[in-house]
């Protein structure tokens, strides 16, 4: 029995895109889901076929599985891990567990993950990085070996719909713990450059896997700003441009496609950076199809066991220059993190 962890079931469209694919391909009858909460869990068991239970289980659970798996998402930093998955839990899982795809947050200069979070890193038996830059930050901060791990959401498979929409926006506003890897106010800016491009803007916020895999699949193009916007417009084969928010925007997609796909905002706007969107080059086909393959191998070792038999990367591997500061949140209360989202309720 394989358990899979991550940031499901909080209304975030990327990482229940995650879900799926770890469900996909271990098969939802080989596993439990582990979220951090009650109510996320019930939020994947309205959407997912599968066992859920919550982390706090893991540490009884764990002596029934065979690995515990983290499905992929932007998870490895100080903030995520001390509160969602602490170290007393974590300490208890006597199973294998390792990182599959994971990212660590970056952009601007800054990254959010520190020896704070050690208890996880020596733990794991397998790390699968789903970008370069974050491969670079945790050599850097760890001796230990690690792989490049493509996100899961390489994965898509296309869907065959009716084109109903020539050009699909969306947006999404930037959490507090990211907004030092972002650059200078970016929501704002994106808001505006979005709006004058006169598409339709889909509602990314309150969207699931499904409709949302529709929404681009039945899109002539794609413009957005959300990492898996971009990556489920690259896997349904909708042309795209994309405002980069994170570094994890080039560092995931950049994997595939040519870096005038991606966009960084600033205040001086020219429509032509954005449209019209090129179709996709013979070369983005080519790596494509290249990484979904490494992906698949890598899956497959995973399966097996073979944590140290990882294929070989099929491309070139870019060098990375930056040396990324610390720019992390301080973890809050549980308490004050609660009443920070029922404040936000009651005023939005």
């Amino acid at each position: 029995m394989i358990g899979v962890t991550g940031y499901y079931g909080y209304g975030n469209v990327g990482d229940d895109l995650l879900l799926r694919h770890s469900l996909e391909f271990f098969g939802p009858r080989n596993v439990v889901v582990y979220v951090p909460a009650e109510k996320a869990a019930g939020n994947v068991r309205a959407q997912f076929d599968c066992s859920v239970s919550t982390i706090k289980f893991l540490p009884a659970d764990s002596k029934q599985l065979d690995l515990l798996v983290f499905g992929g998402g932007g998870v490895l930093h100080d903030s995520a891990m001390l509160n969602l998955w602490p170290k007393r839990i974590i300490e208890q899982v006597k199973c294998l567990i390792a990182l599959l795809g994971v990212g660590t947050p970056h952009g601007e200069g800054f990254m959010l993950a520190s020896h704070k979070i050690d208890y996880i890193v020596d733990k794991a038996c397998f790390v699968g990085l789903r970008d370069f830059e974050s491969k670079a930050i945790f050599e850097q901060l760890w001796d230990k070996t690690c792989f490049l791990f493509p996100d899961l959401a390489f994965l898509n498979e296309r869907l065959e719909v009716e084109r109903s929409v020539d050009l699909l926006l969306q947006f999404k506003g930037v959490s507090s713990d990211f907004r030092r890897l972002s650059p200078k106010n970016f929501e704002s800016i994106a808001q505006r450059q979005l709006k004058v491009l006169n598409g339709e803007m889909f509602p990314w916020a309150t969207a699931n896997c499904e409709n949302a895999v529709k929404a681009v699949a039945s899109a002539c193009a794609c413009v957005g700003v959300s990492l898996h916007f971009g990556l489920l417009a690259l896997t349904q084969g909708k042309p795209f441009k994309m405002l980069q928010y994170q570094g994890k925007v080039p560092g995931v997609l950049g994997l595939v496609v040519d870096d005038s796909r991606i966009v960084y905002p600033s205040k001086v706007y020219n429509v032509e950076e954005l449209l019209p969107v090129p179709d996709f080059s013979e070369r983005e086909l080519d790596r494509l199809a290249l990484i979904k393959d490494y992906l698949k191998a890598c899956l497959r070792r995973i399966k097996s066991f073979k944590f140290d038999d990882m294929p070989n990367y099929p491309l070139p591997v870019p060098e990375i220059k930056t040396r990324y500061k610390f720019g992390g949140v301080k973890p809050k209360p549980k308490i004050l993190r609660d009443l920070r989202k029922t404040v936000s309720k009651v005023f939005s």
